[in-house]
């Protein structure tokens, strides 16, 4: 099986690469592209054929560059893992019928970019959201992007500093509280098969390096009624912040985070099941038979390999 992941250079396909090459079922031969040659990122070294690719600010070639490659080499399937590859993959995939390549779907790519729209989307069904302040508050706040890639472009604002606002930023109500990232896997309907709460408990360079799988029924709670809500497929992620006041979402992610193989190295390679029900049309187990192989309350740290410490005695899942 011939698997793209376009982009493969950067930091967060390391995690999906080696996830796939650790295949218990398939054997997949992986084609990665990036702007820059091969070897001077880590990732492009971990792929088995590396393309060197237009840069992303050249959109027809870059799209002409990922259409003759995935016609020229049989590309079976293709994983994202960029937010900048969401709008690309979702026009060109329609001139490649054979290849699978599991959509968010245009409308939730156009909403989820749009941190303004999908808050107040998210708030419309009920799940609690820093509160969005278009004038002066008395209170500490965030400066944020409308359109913006995971957390960048959050600014913590200085009661005293006059923010010059414009259509481009909002600002929220700061909420301070333990933060987390959901990992979902969903099926092609959307409905959830598996949720994994990690709290951060250490950043470095902006990344977490340190999380712990937390068993937490607020927060899966909220994330199935994002499931039933938007019926994303596939797998992507959700943060939220959860302090005494509640849970409040803060950006949902439509594709594979970086760090999910914090979720896959805790419980299993659940990649194979998503092979298995998007390409070979197999049904997931069901929810409750997924959260009981998952290492609740272990911690994973990222080196150049991850490390789980579990907590106590797990499962092990049935192959």
């Amino acid at each position: 099986m011939n698997i793209l992941i376009p982009n493969s250079f950067c930091y967060s396909a390391i995690g999906i690469t080696k996830t796939l090459k650790r295949l218990s079922k398939y054997q997949v031969c992986l084609w990665g592209t990036g702007e820059e040659d091969k070897g001077v990122a880590s990732g492009s070294l971990l792929v088995d054929e590396y393309l060197k690719s237009p840069s992303l600010n050249c959109a027809s070639a870059y799209k002409a560059f990922l259409s003759s490659l995935i016609d020229s080499n049989g590309i079976d399937m293709i994983f994202c893992v960029l937010d900048s590859d969401l709008l690309v993959l979702d026009e060109i995939i329609k001139e490649h019928s054979s290849t699978v390549y599991v959509n968010p779907g245009h409308q939730n790519i156009l909403l989820f970019r749009d941190k303004l729209a999908a808050s107040k989307a998210i708030e419309k069904i009920g799940i609690n959201i820093p509160r969005i302040v278009m004038e002066d508050a008395k209170v500490p706040l965030i400066l944020r992007e409308k359109i913006s890639v995971g957390s960048t472009g959050i600014k913590y604002l200085d009661l005293c500093e006059s923010a010059q606002l414009n259509g481009t930023v909002f600002v929220q109500e700061r909420e301070r509280g333990r933060e987390f990232t959901v990992d979902v896997l969903c099926d092609k309907d959307g409905e959830p098969h598996l949720i994994i709460p990690r709290e951060r408990l250490e950043i470095r360079n902006g990344m977490s390096f340190k999380t712990q799988l937390k068993r937490d029924g607020d927060l899966i709670d909220a994330t199935k009624r994002i499931c039933h809500k938007f019926c994303l497929p596939g797998i992507w992620n959700v943060q939220f912040i959860k302090n005494e006041k509640g849970v409040f979402f803060i950006e949902l992610n439509p594709r594979i985070s970086g760090s999910s193989i914090a979720s896959i190295t805790a419980s299993f390679n659940f990649i194979d099941l998503y092979i298995d029900h998007f390409f070979f049309h197999n049904c997931i187990p069901s929810m409750d038979k997924l959260q009981e192989f998952v290492a609740w309350d272990s911690i994973v740290t990222r080196f150049y390999e991850e490390s789980v410490f579990p907590q106590h005695n797990i499962k092990c899942p049935v192959s």
